[in-house]
Formats: structure tokens, sequence, C-alpha cells
């Protein structure tokens, strides 16, 4: 059976980089463990431990975790609730299906003062009668009882009855402990590991496991554990081993190449003196999981239990090698002397690659050949040949000479031209030259480089996309500057200044910006007049009158004050001079300040048609200057009209 040690805890740690000092949670669910230890000398920081589904017999080894908030011992063959009262933190406590059956064990969890959830679903004890309020009485503190949230009401219920139930459950705790005194004890719940069964037995004890009726006991499912893992480890002993790599051939055996792994490879066998292998081995396996087996005819790298077996044109040395592996690329590079060349074996065999290669790279027919080529690659014969010019003609070939462009490229058939429409950048184009006669110059450093392509004209669906593109940015910004325009003079608030002349009331005016900022114009009423021109307004500011910045609370004739709190957009080079209220609050008598817009409208001259202001155009009191505030005027016809 599985125990708690060192090596588990630091596998179970891997979320906190297997340091057990600092670690806080912790799950040891399925592993049959029986036993709680070295928690409480490996872990004292643990806040949560999960121990459900085991195979722990006793609550022991915690008084030390100080820090411990939820404890999980659910699944378990737990019989009493015991030391715990070192835990002071402890605000969980899950002990589903157990054999808890002497209910008195609960007052053992008294010293817990904050453990405020307990679940005791499942043990013998939650199915005698009086179980739930017995458990209220003792833990006062407890706020859910096996997940159902404790009432004030409930609380009041289990302290009535607590007395009668303590001495009830007191009782059967007795009766308990002298049932158990006088049950055989089970002298099977030591391991026996150690004894060796014949396959017979085996055989007897697996029927008996499936047939045999067991006791609902902690000892009984102890038992049927332990069997259980025993079956378990027969079945492993009885697999087959994995299986094991070919062995290497012997000396005078044929050898096979084979390519168990897919890797690629490559011989470089150009010198007499070295051969050289290179491997193409992916760079996620490390360099530890490679194997080599170098011999005189061939090379085995095995990797994973399979390998690549390659064998040489000619013999080596197989005591005179290296083998070096790329970081980067992963490629593994095998270095191996040819037999024939004893007198190098004294020679490191890196320093005998390096003077081979610049042995190489130093003879004479090497340079001639590359320069050549080179001179046959960029002649200027060459180049001149390309555009038309005879390269005997030395005089006709001067670099002084022009070309005639529309001769640079030869004249195909209209059957081949169908075929080499295509090319690696798009469709061939036929030019047409407006001037046949256009000549060009030859520099002096010019290179006529095949690999760059000529120059073509933009493709119609590029043309298309960018066209499309420019009308949607066109259409978005007249529509975007349409919306700024129509909702520019939208007043969203008026604020009234009380304190100011009733016939030409102070006014502030509160407009929004496409932003969404506010922007205040302080104006008296008889410095707007009538919009008439401009749709989407109502009122505008008089030509004279002058837009001011300060903050005068009371602007003088001719001139108002107008700013917005927030500058980070510049909200004053935006000068409001249109307003607009909309109509449904300008003739609407049960409006709020009805009385204030209609006294704006009579101060800029504004005809509205609407029963009030008939009934002000019409009034005595307004035609005989008799002096009445315009509010007082406005409510008392605004009663004569309901009546």
């Amino acid at each position: 059976m599985q125990k708690i040690d060192k090596e588990l805890l630091k596998k179970r740690a891997e979320h906190n980089d297997g340091c057990l000092e600092t670690l806080e949670e912790i799950t040891l669910h399925q592993f049959d463990i029986e036993k709680i230890e070295n928690l409480d000398i490996y872990c004292k920081k643990l806040k949560i431990i999960l121990l459900q589904n085991n195979q722990i017999m006793k609550i022991e080894n915690l008084s030390k975790l100080k820090s411990l908030t939820y404890l999980n011992l659910a699944i378990n063959n737990i019989k009493l609730i015991e030391n715990l009262e070192g835990c002071e933190s402890l605000k969980k406590l899950d002990l589903t299906l157990n054999f808890i059956e002497d209910l008195t064990c609960v007052k053992n969890l008294k010293s817990n003062i904050f453990l405020e959830e307990l679940f005791l679903v499942g043990n013998p004890c939650y199915q005698i009668e009086g179980y739930r309020n017995y458990v209220l009485g003792c833990l006062t503190n407890l706020k859910q009882l096996d997940s159902v949230e404790i009432e004030r009401s409930d609380k009041i219920i289990a302290n009535q009855e607590f007395l009668r139930l303590d001495e009830f459950f007191t009782e059967n705790s007795i009766k308990i402990k002298e049932v158990e005194s006088l049950a055989p004890k089970n002298e099977n719940l030591q391991e026996d590991d150690d004894i060796i069964l014949t396959e017979a037995e085996k055989e007897k004890k697996r029927e008996s496991f499936q047939t045999k009726i067991s006791k609902h006991t902690p000892e009984a499912r102890l038992e049927q554990a332990r069997d259980l893992q025993k079956l378990k480890k027969d079945k492993q002993e009885k697999k087959p081993d994995k299986k094991s790599v070919e062995p290497l051939p012997k000396p005078n055996e044929k050898v096979y190449q084979k390519n168990q792994l897919k890797f690629k490879y490559e011989f470089d066998n150009s010198s007499d003196i070295l051969l050289k292998l290179k491997v193409t081995v992916p760079k996620q396996f490390e360099t530890s999981m490679l194997k080599v087996d170098l011999e005189d005819k061939f090379v085995r790298i095995t990797l994973k239990e399979k390998f690549l077996q390659l064998t040489f044109e000619h013999e080596i040395i197989k005591s005179k090698y290296t083998l070096e592996r790329s970081i980067l690329s992963g490629v593994l590079v095998l270095t191996m002397l040819k037999k024939g060349n004893e007198q190098y074996l004294n020679e490191d065999i890196k320093d005998l690659d390096l003077k081979l290669f610049k042995k190489k790279v130093n003879e004479p027919n090497v340079k001639e050949n590359s320069k050549t080529d080179f001179k046959n690659k960029f002649s200027k014969n060459k180049r001149l040949e390309k555009f038309g010019f005879n390269s005997t003609n030395q005089e006709e070939n001067s670099l002084n000479s022009v070309v005639d462009i529309k001769n640079i490229y030869k004249q195909k058939d209209e059957n081949n031209l169908a075929s080499e429409k295509k090319s690696c950048l798009g469709e061939i184009r036929n030019v047409k030259f407006l001037n046949s006669d256009l000549k060009v110059k030859i520099d002096d450093d010019f290179v006529d480089d095949p690999n760059v392509p000529p120059l073509s004209a933009p493709n119609a669906s590029t043309i298309f996309i960018a066209s499309m593109m420019a009308a949607a940015i066109g259409t978005s910004g007249i529509s975007t500057a349409l919306i700024q325009w129509v909702i520019n003079p939208y007043v969203s608030k008026i604020h009234y200044n009380s304190d100011s002349d009733p016939n030409n009331p102070l006014i502030t005016l509160e407009t929004l910006t496409f932003f969404g900022n506010s922007i205040f114009t302080s104006v008296n009423a008889k410095d707007l007049e009538i919009s008439q021109k401009r749709p989407f307004s109502v009122w505008k500011l008089k030509e004279s009158i002058k837009i001011i910045e300060s903050k005068a609370q009371n602007p003088a004739q001719g001139e108002i004050f107008q700013y917005a709190p927030n500058k980070k957009f510049g909200m004053l080079q935006f000068k409001r001079k249109y307003f607009y209220v909309h109509p449904s609050i300008m003739n609407n008598p049960e409006t709020k300040d009805y009385g204030l817009l209609q006294n704006i409208n009579v101060a800029t001259g504004s005809k509205v048609t609407n029963p009030v202001l008939d009934a002000l155009n019409n009034s005595e009191l307004s035609t005989a200057g008799v002096k009445k505030n315009w509010n007082d005027l406005v409510d008392n016809l605004r009663d004569d009209l309901k009546k």
C-alpha cells in the first residue's frame, strides 16, 4: 500500500515547483493510503488537504498544521473524530461515507471555534433520530451541516432538546464500546506482502474475492483493498516484457541497412582519408537518448528501441572517429578515418579535417575553374548578347552603345505564348511602347540578373480594392461630418438663473460634442433670435454677439460666455451659434420649465403656435404693461385653460 513519504509529496507538489516548505494545497486521493504521516513534518504551511477515497483508519499527525482550513477525509475507514484540536484555523471538515457511529465524538470539535461547515452524510450516526439537533447543540458556530444552511430557529430547537439528546447519545456510546470490546479482533490487518502464494492459492483467492459476501466494516474494506492491490501486481508481473532491440550483427554475418527511425542521412565520401555521415535528428530529442554503435563496416544509431543501421562503402578504423551534434539544428555528424590511412592515427580528427578543407580550397584548379565560371557568367559579351548584339563586333558592343528596348525580349509564337503566360509573379502582359525609337544606355556596373522579374503594370484587382477602400473611407468621413452637423445644436439641458430679469432671463444652454463632452453657453434671452435658414435649429445667436471665454457669471449685453470644462480635445474651437430644442418639449404645457421656454420664445420673437402663447399675445396684462412675473402669468393661464 502507498505511504505518504517525501518522494510522493514532491511528486504531488509539482504546481509549487516541488517545494514542500511553502506548499499550501495537496491532493492525495485514491492512493489507498492507510495512515496519515509526514504532513506535519514536511508541509507545515498546508491550508487544504484532500485525502478522500483512501483506506485511512484514524485521524492523526495533523495537530501541528495551524494554517489548515479545509480537510477532506471522505470515503475512508474512520470511526472517531479526534486529534484535530491543534488545527486552530479549521473551517471545513468533510467526513462523508465513513464509519462514525459514536456521535459523542463530535464534542472533540468544540475547540475548533472557526469551524463553519461539517459533512457527516453516509455515516451510521447520520440515520439516528435527533442526529442533527445534537450536532447543532454541540457545535454552536456551525453555519452549514451536510450542505444545509443552519437557521436561527434550528439552533433554538437544538438548544431546547440538547440535554435529552446528550443523555441518549452518551448511553448509546457506552453500548457501542461494549460491543466493540466483545467482538473478536481481526488479526489480518497487518500487511502480508512477504507471504508468497502458489498459483492454486492465488486462483482460490481470486474466486473467493469475487463470490464471497463481505461485511460493511472498516476491516473488511481494508482487506478487500489489499487483495485487489495484490491481484493488480500479479497481472503486472505476467505482462510480457517490451520488445527488445535487435542485437548487433555478428562479425561474419551480413549487415542490412535499416531506417526504423525514418531519419534523413547523407554520406560525404569526397575525401580518400575521411568519411563523414550526417544524420538529421530532430532537436527535441536529447543527446543522452541517442546510442551509437560503430563497427568497421557499419554504424547503428539507437533511439527509443528503434535504430538506424547504415553500411559503409569503405572500411573504417572504428577507434578513430569524432561524434558531434548541432545545438541549433540537432544534426548528428560522425567523422571517421578510412582504413589504409594508419599514418594519421596520431593526429586529431578535427585538425585533420580542417587541413583537408584548406588544401581543397587552395588548389589552383579549383580557383581557376571558379574564376572562369564567374567570368563566363558575368562577362560583358554575354550581357550584350542578351540585348541582341553580336559579340564579335567590339566597336558596336562598346559600353557607350545604345539598346533598343523593344528587342530585349525575343518575339514568341502565339502558340508558345499561351503556355508561358503564367510566371512566378502573375501574368506577363504585352507592353506596347509609344515611341519605338526609345533607346537606353548600359551602365558600367550593370549586371543582368535573370532572377529579377521584369516590370509589370499593377493588377486590376489591386486597383479595384484600392478604389473601394477609398470610397469606403470617404463615405465614412462624409457620414461622420453629417452626423456632427445635425447633432451640433442639440440642447441637452437648460440652466436658468433665477436672479436674472424675468423679461430677459440669463440661461445656460448645455450642448454636446461628437465625443460626448459638454459645452456650456451662458446668454441672455434677448441675445437669441429665431433660426430660419439652418435646419435642425430653433434659436441662433445674433450676429453682433461676441463669444468670450472668461468665467464671468453675468456677461454684458452683446456678449456671451462659452466654455468647455474638458479642453482635452480643444472643444472651444467649435463655437456654438445654433441651438435646437425638441418641439415636443417646446409645445407641451405639462413640461417642466415650460414657462421659461415660452418666456425665451417671446424674448427672441418666436411665433410658437400653442394655446399658452396665444393667450399671452391676446392678454390684456401683456399689453397694459403690468409688471408681473412671467412664471406666475403662465401658471394662471394654464389654470384657466384647464377650467
